[in-house]
């Protein structure tokens, strides 16, 4: 029973080192993403979209006509 407790300490300080390497290579994507043809995004923009991104949408759009009537 104690290598049962060992093993699913060793992994889950794995899962958390893998999250933790997940979050870091999430950052660096975005900051390479964060720039396009016309220069650096202003990283407030770029914060508040991040932000958004992660809250549950209230909408369901089925279409492109859908989505600009509602929107217009």
């Amino acid at each position: 029973m104690a290598q049962t407790i060992s093993y699913s300490q060793k992994l889950s300080s794995e899962l958390e080192n893998i999250k933790t390497e997940v979050q870091l290579l999430r950052s660096f994507l975005i900051s390479l993403g964060g720039e396009d043809r016309e220069g650096r995004y202003n990283p407030k923009f770029v914060k508040e979209i991040l932000e958004s991104a992660k809250e549950i949408s209230v909408r369901s759009f089925k279409n492109s006509r859908a989505f600009l009537k509602e929107i217009g």
